[in-house]
């Protein structure tokens, strides 16, 4: 019972989490920017490669890098 309620509850607050998202974000558009900006996005292989030593995985060289002190 105490699950359904909390499930419930987490379904509302995505609900109103999600329309105040839309609401702050719905007048944004294009011709909000200058001309000629250019959007991009990233991404880096240590937010896809995964936990060290998990399926066979081994230290990938940011792995040797930032576990390094004083290198972050």
């Amino acid at each position: 019972m105490m699950w359904e309620r909390r499930k419930g509850e987490a379904s509302v607050t995505l609900i109103v989490a999600f329309g105040l998202f839309q609401t702050c974000f719905s007048e944004i558009n294009r011709a909000s920017f200058p001309n000629g900006f250019v959007f991009g996005t990233a991404s880096s292989a240590f937010q896809y490669e995964g936990a060290v030593k998990e399926d066979g995985r081994g230290p990938s060289v940011w792995d040797t890098f930032s576990h390094k002190f004083g290198n972050i």
